[in-house]
């Protein structure tokens, strides 16, 4: 075989074609597991295909086990709400694909879903608004609110003219996002469980 489908545990690509560009030497135990080294062409990045070999009505077949590296979880911020987190991880995704515009998208646009839940009244007025309300109220502090507005603006630049998006604006909107999340939820939530397992 010279190509494999498989998700590609380097961009994420699900059922990626992956073309296979070497494989290790046969062992003298045919039944033991064996390695390709393959080329994804989503991302055009190495990836280990490991397989191994199947007896099937006195047949020999090759079987597809597992890629590696292995597809690392994604962590986000403690205690943000599910809409937000599902978000944040679709943003991550695209990330670590390095679609850079996608990623500023994503991941701004849970800032904008993350504020709607600390001011509902304000959820069909702008982003810009609501990051003032919480400014004001005291939820996020002047420098934070700042930070809030540099995504704001950075992921509007990713919307309206995506292929001047590179690769430091992604990864600012996602460092500048996660600062703002664990002190908009991370933090309080950490103390609620603080506070639940000490006595008054």
């Amino acid at each position: 075989m010279n190509l494999l489908s498989a998700d590609c545990p380097r961009c994420l690509a699900k059922n990626a074609t992956l073309e296979i560009i070497h494989r290790t030497p046969e062992r003298p135990k045919l039944l033991e597991l064996f390695e390709l080294l393959c080329i994804c062409r989503v991302c055009f990045r190495g990836v280990i295909a490991v397989c191994n070999h199947v007896m099937e009505e006195n047949t020999m077949r090759e079987e597809f086990l597992y890629t590696e590296p292995k597809v690392m979880d994604i962590d986000v911020p403690a205690h943000i709400p599910p809409e937000v987190e599902r978000t944040l991880k679709k943003g991550y995704e695209a990330l670590r694909a390095r679609d850079w515009e996608t990623a500023a998208m994503l991941v701004g646009k849970s800032i904008d879903v993350a504020t709607k839940f600390f001011a509902p009244d304000l959820a069909t007025l702008t982003l810009f608004a609501r990051i003032e309300r919480l400014t004001s109220d005291g939820r996020l502090t002047r420098e934070l609110g700042a930070w809030a507005h540099h995504v704001r603006l950075l992921r509007n630049d990713a919307m309206h003219d995506p292929l001047d998006t590179s690769e430091k604006d992604a990864r600012d909107i996602s460092h500048f996002t996660e600062l703002t999340l664990n002190y908009l939820f991370t933090l309080p939530g950490m103390l609620v469980e603080f506070q639940g397992t000490t006595s008054p």
